[in-house]
């Protein structure tokens, strides 16, 4: 996790893995060994080493102990699922979600025709949305998804979840209630979870995304981070520009949308061979 510099579901809360790091151990390629472990809230004494190890892939050396920043585990949690109508309304309302909730914790997406591969793995509709699922050829179906015409991405399931000491399900029904992406979000289009149960059944339509993706056939995978900006154009165009390479591949898309990074995996025809 350090030399990957990993993130998760909780970036825009916590930021990523460099975050955590407060002190490092490192093995050079001669045998040097670096060792920085104080973990000080402020230290100018030279290189940020725990930030240059981190993240280089074992490219400059082996990391053989860190020392963590550790946060208070929250001990209450809400999640919300919500079926919008594209890649745009879904980057809309993640902004406006970062803006107003000081207490979101993740806000994830499962795009188009993935939510059509892990609905179909799971045995189980999504529990909101169910009617705008569009089929994608991995899970069976005849439509990629993605690519809609105008250049628009299909819908979007977005994931988002509150947490801290004190209960923000009303901040974030509020939060829900405000949100202005060109359409007002009809009721049935969300779901909102307290207990522990039902917040597993809503994470479970991302949690079960790599699984789904998997039980499909070999992907290749690439994550990709995009300016917020960015993000609605490239996912509604990234799977005609795969299938102009490879006209039987299928590009399943979902990740986190509260830091721009999005799972891009390419499945179908020759998606498994070849460079």
């Amino acid at each position: 996790m350090v030399a990957t510099n990993a993130g998760g579901v909780n970036v825009l809360r916590y930021g990523d893995m460099r975050a955590q790091v407060v002190g490092v151990e490192a093995v050079l390629a001669d045998g040097t060994v670096l060792s920085h472990m104080g973990g000080l809230a402020k230290d100018n004494t030279g290189y940020h080493l725990a930030g240059l190890f981190t993240g280089s892939e074992g490219t400059l050396a082996v990391v053989t102990a860190v020392r963590l920043r550790l946060h208070p585990l929250p001990t209450e949690v809400v999640t919300a699922m919500l079926a919008l109508p594209s890649a745009s309304a879904a980057v809309a309302a993640a902004a406006q979600l970062r803006r107003e909730l000081d207490s979101l914790h993740a806000l994830e997406a499962v795009f188009d025709g993935a939510m059509a591969l892990v609905s179909r793995h799971l045995g189980s509709p999504p529990p909101v949305g169910a009617e705008l699922l569009r089929e994608c050829p991995a899970a069976g179906g005849d439509a990629a998804g993605g690519d809609a015409a105008g250049g628009e991405s299909g819908p979007v399931w977005l994931l988002a979840e509150a947490a801290g000491r004190v209960d923000p399900a009303d901040d974030l029904v509020a939060a829900l209630a405000r949100l202005d992406v060109g359409a007002a979000v009809p009721d049935h289009h969300v779901a909102v979870a307290l207990d522990p149960t039902r917040r597993r059944r809503l994470w479970a339509f991302r949690e079960q995304m790599t699984e789904a993706v998997n039980a499909a056939g070999t992907p290749h995978k690439l994550d990709v981070t995009l300016a917020p900006d960015r993000l609605a154009e490239f996912v509604a165009n990234v799977p005609a520009v795969v299938r102009s390479a490879d006209a039987g591949a299928t590009t399943v898309l979902f990740g986190h949308l509260g830091d721009g990074n999005v799972h891009v995996n390419v499945l179908g025809a020759g998606a498994d061979g070849g460079p």
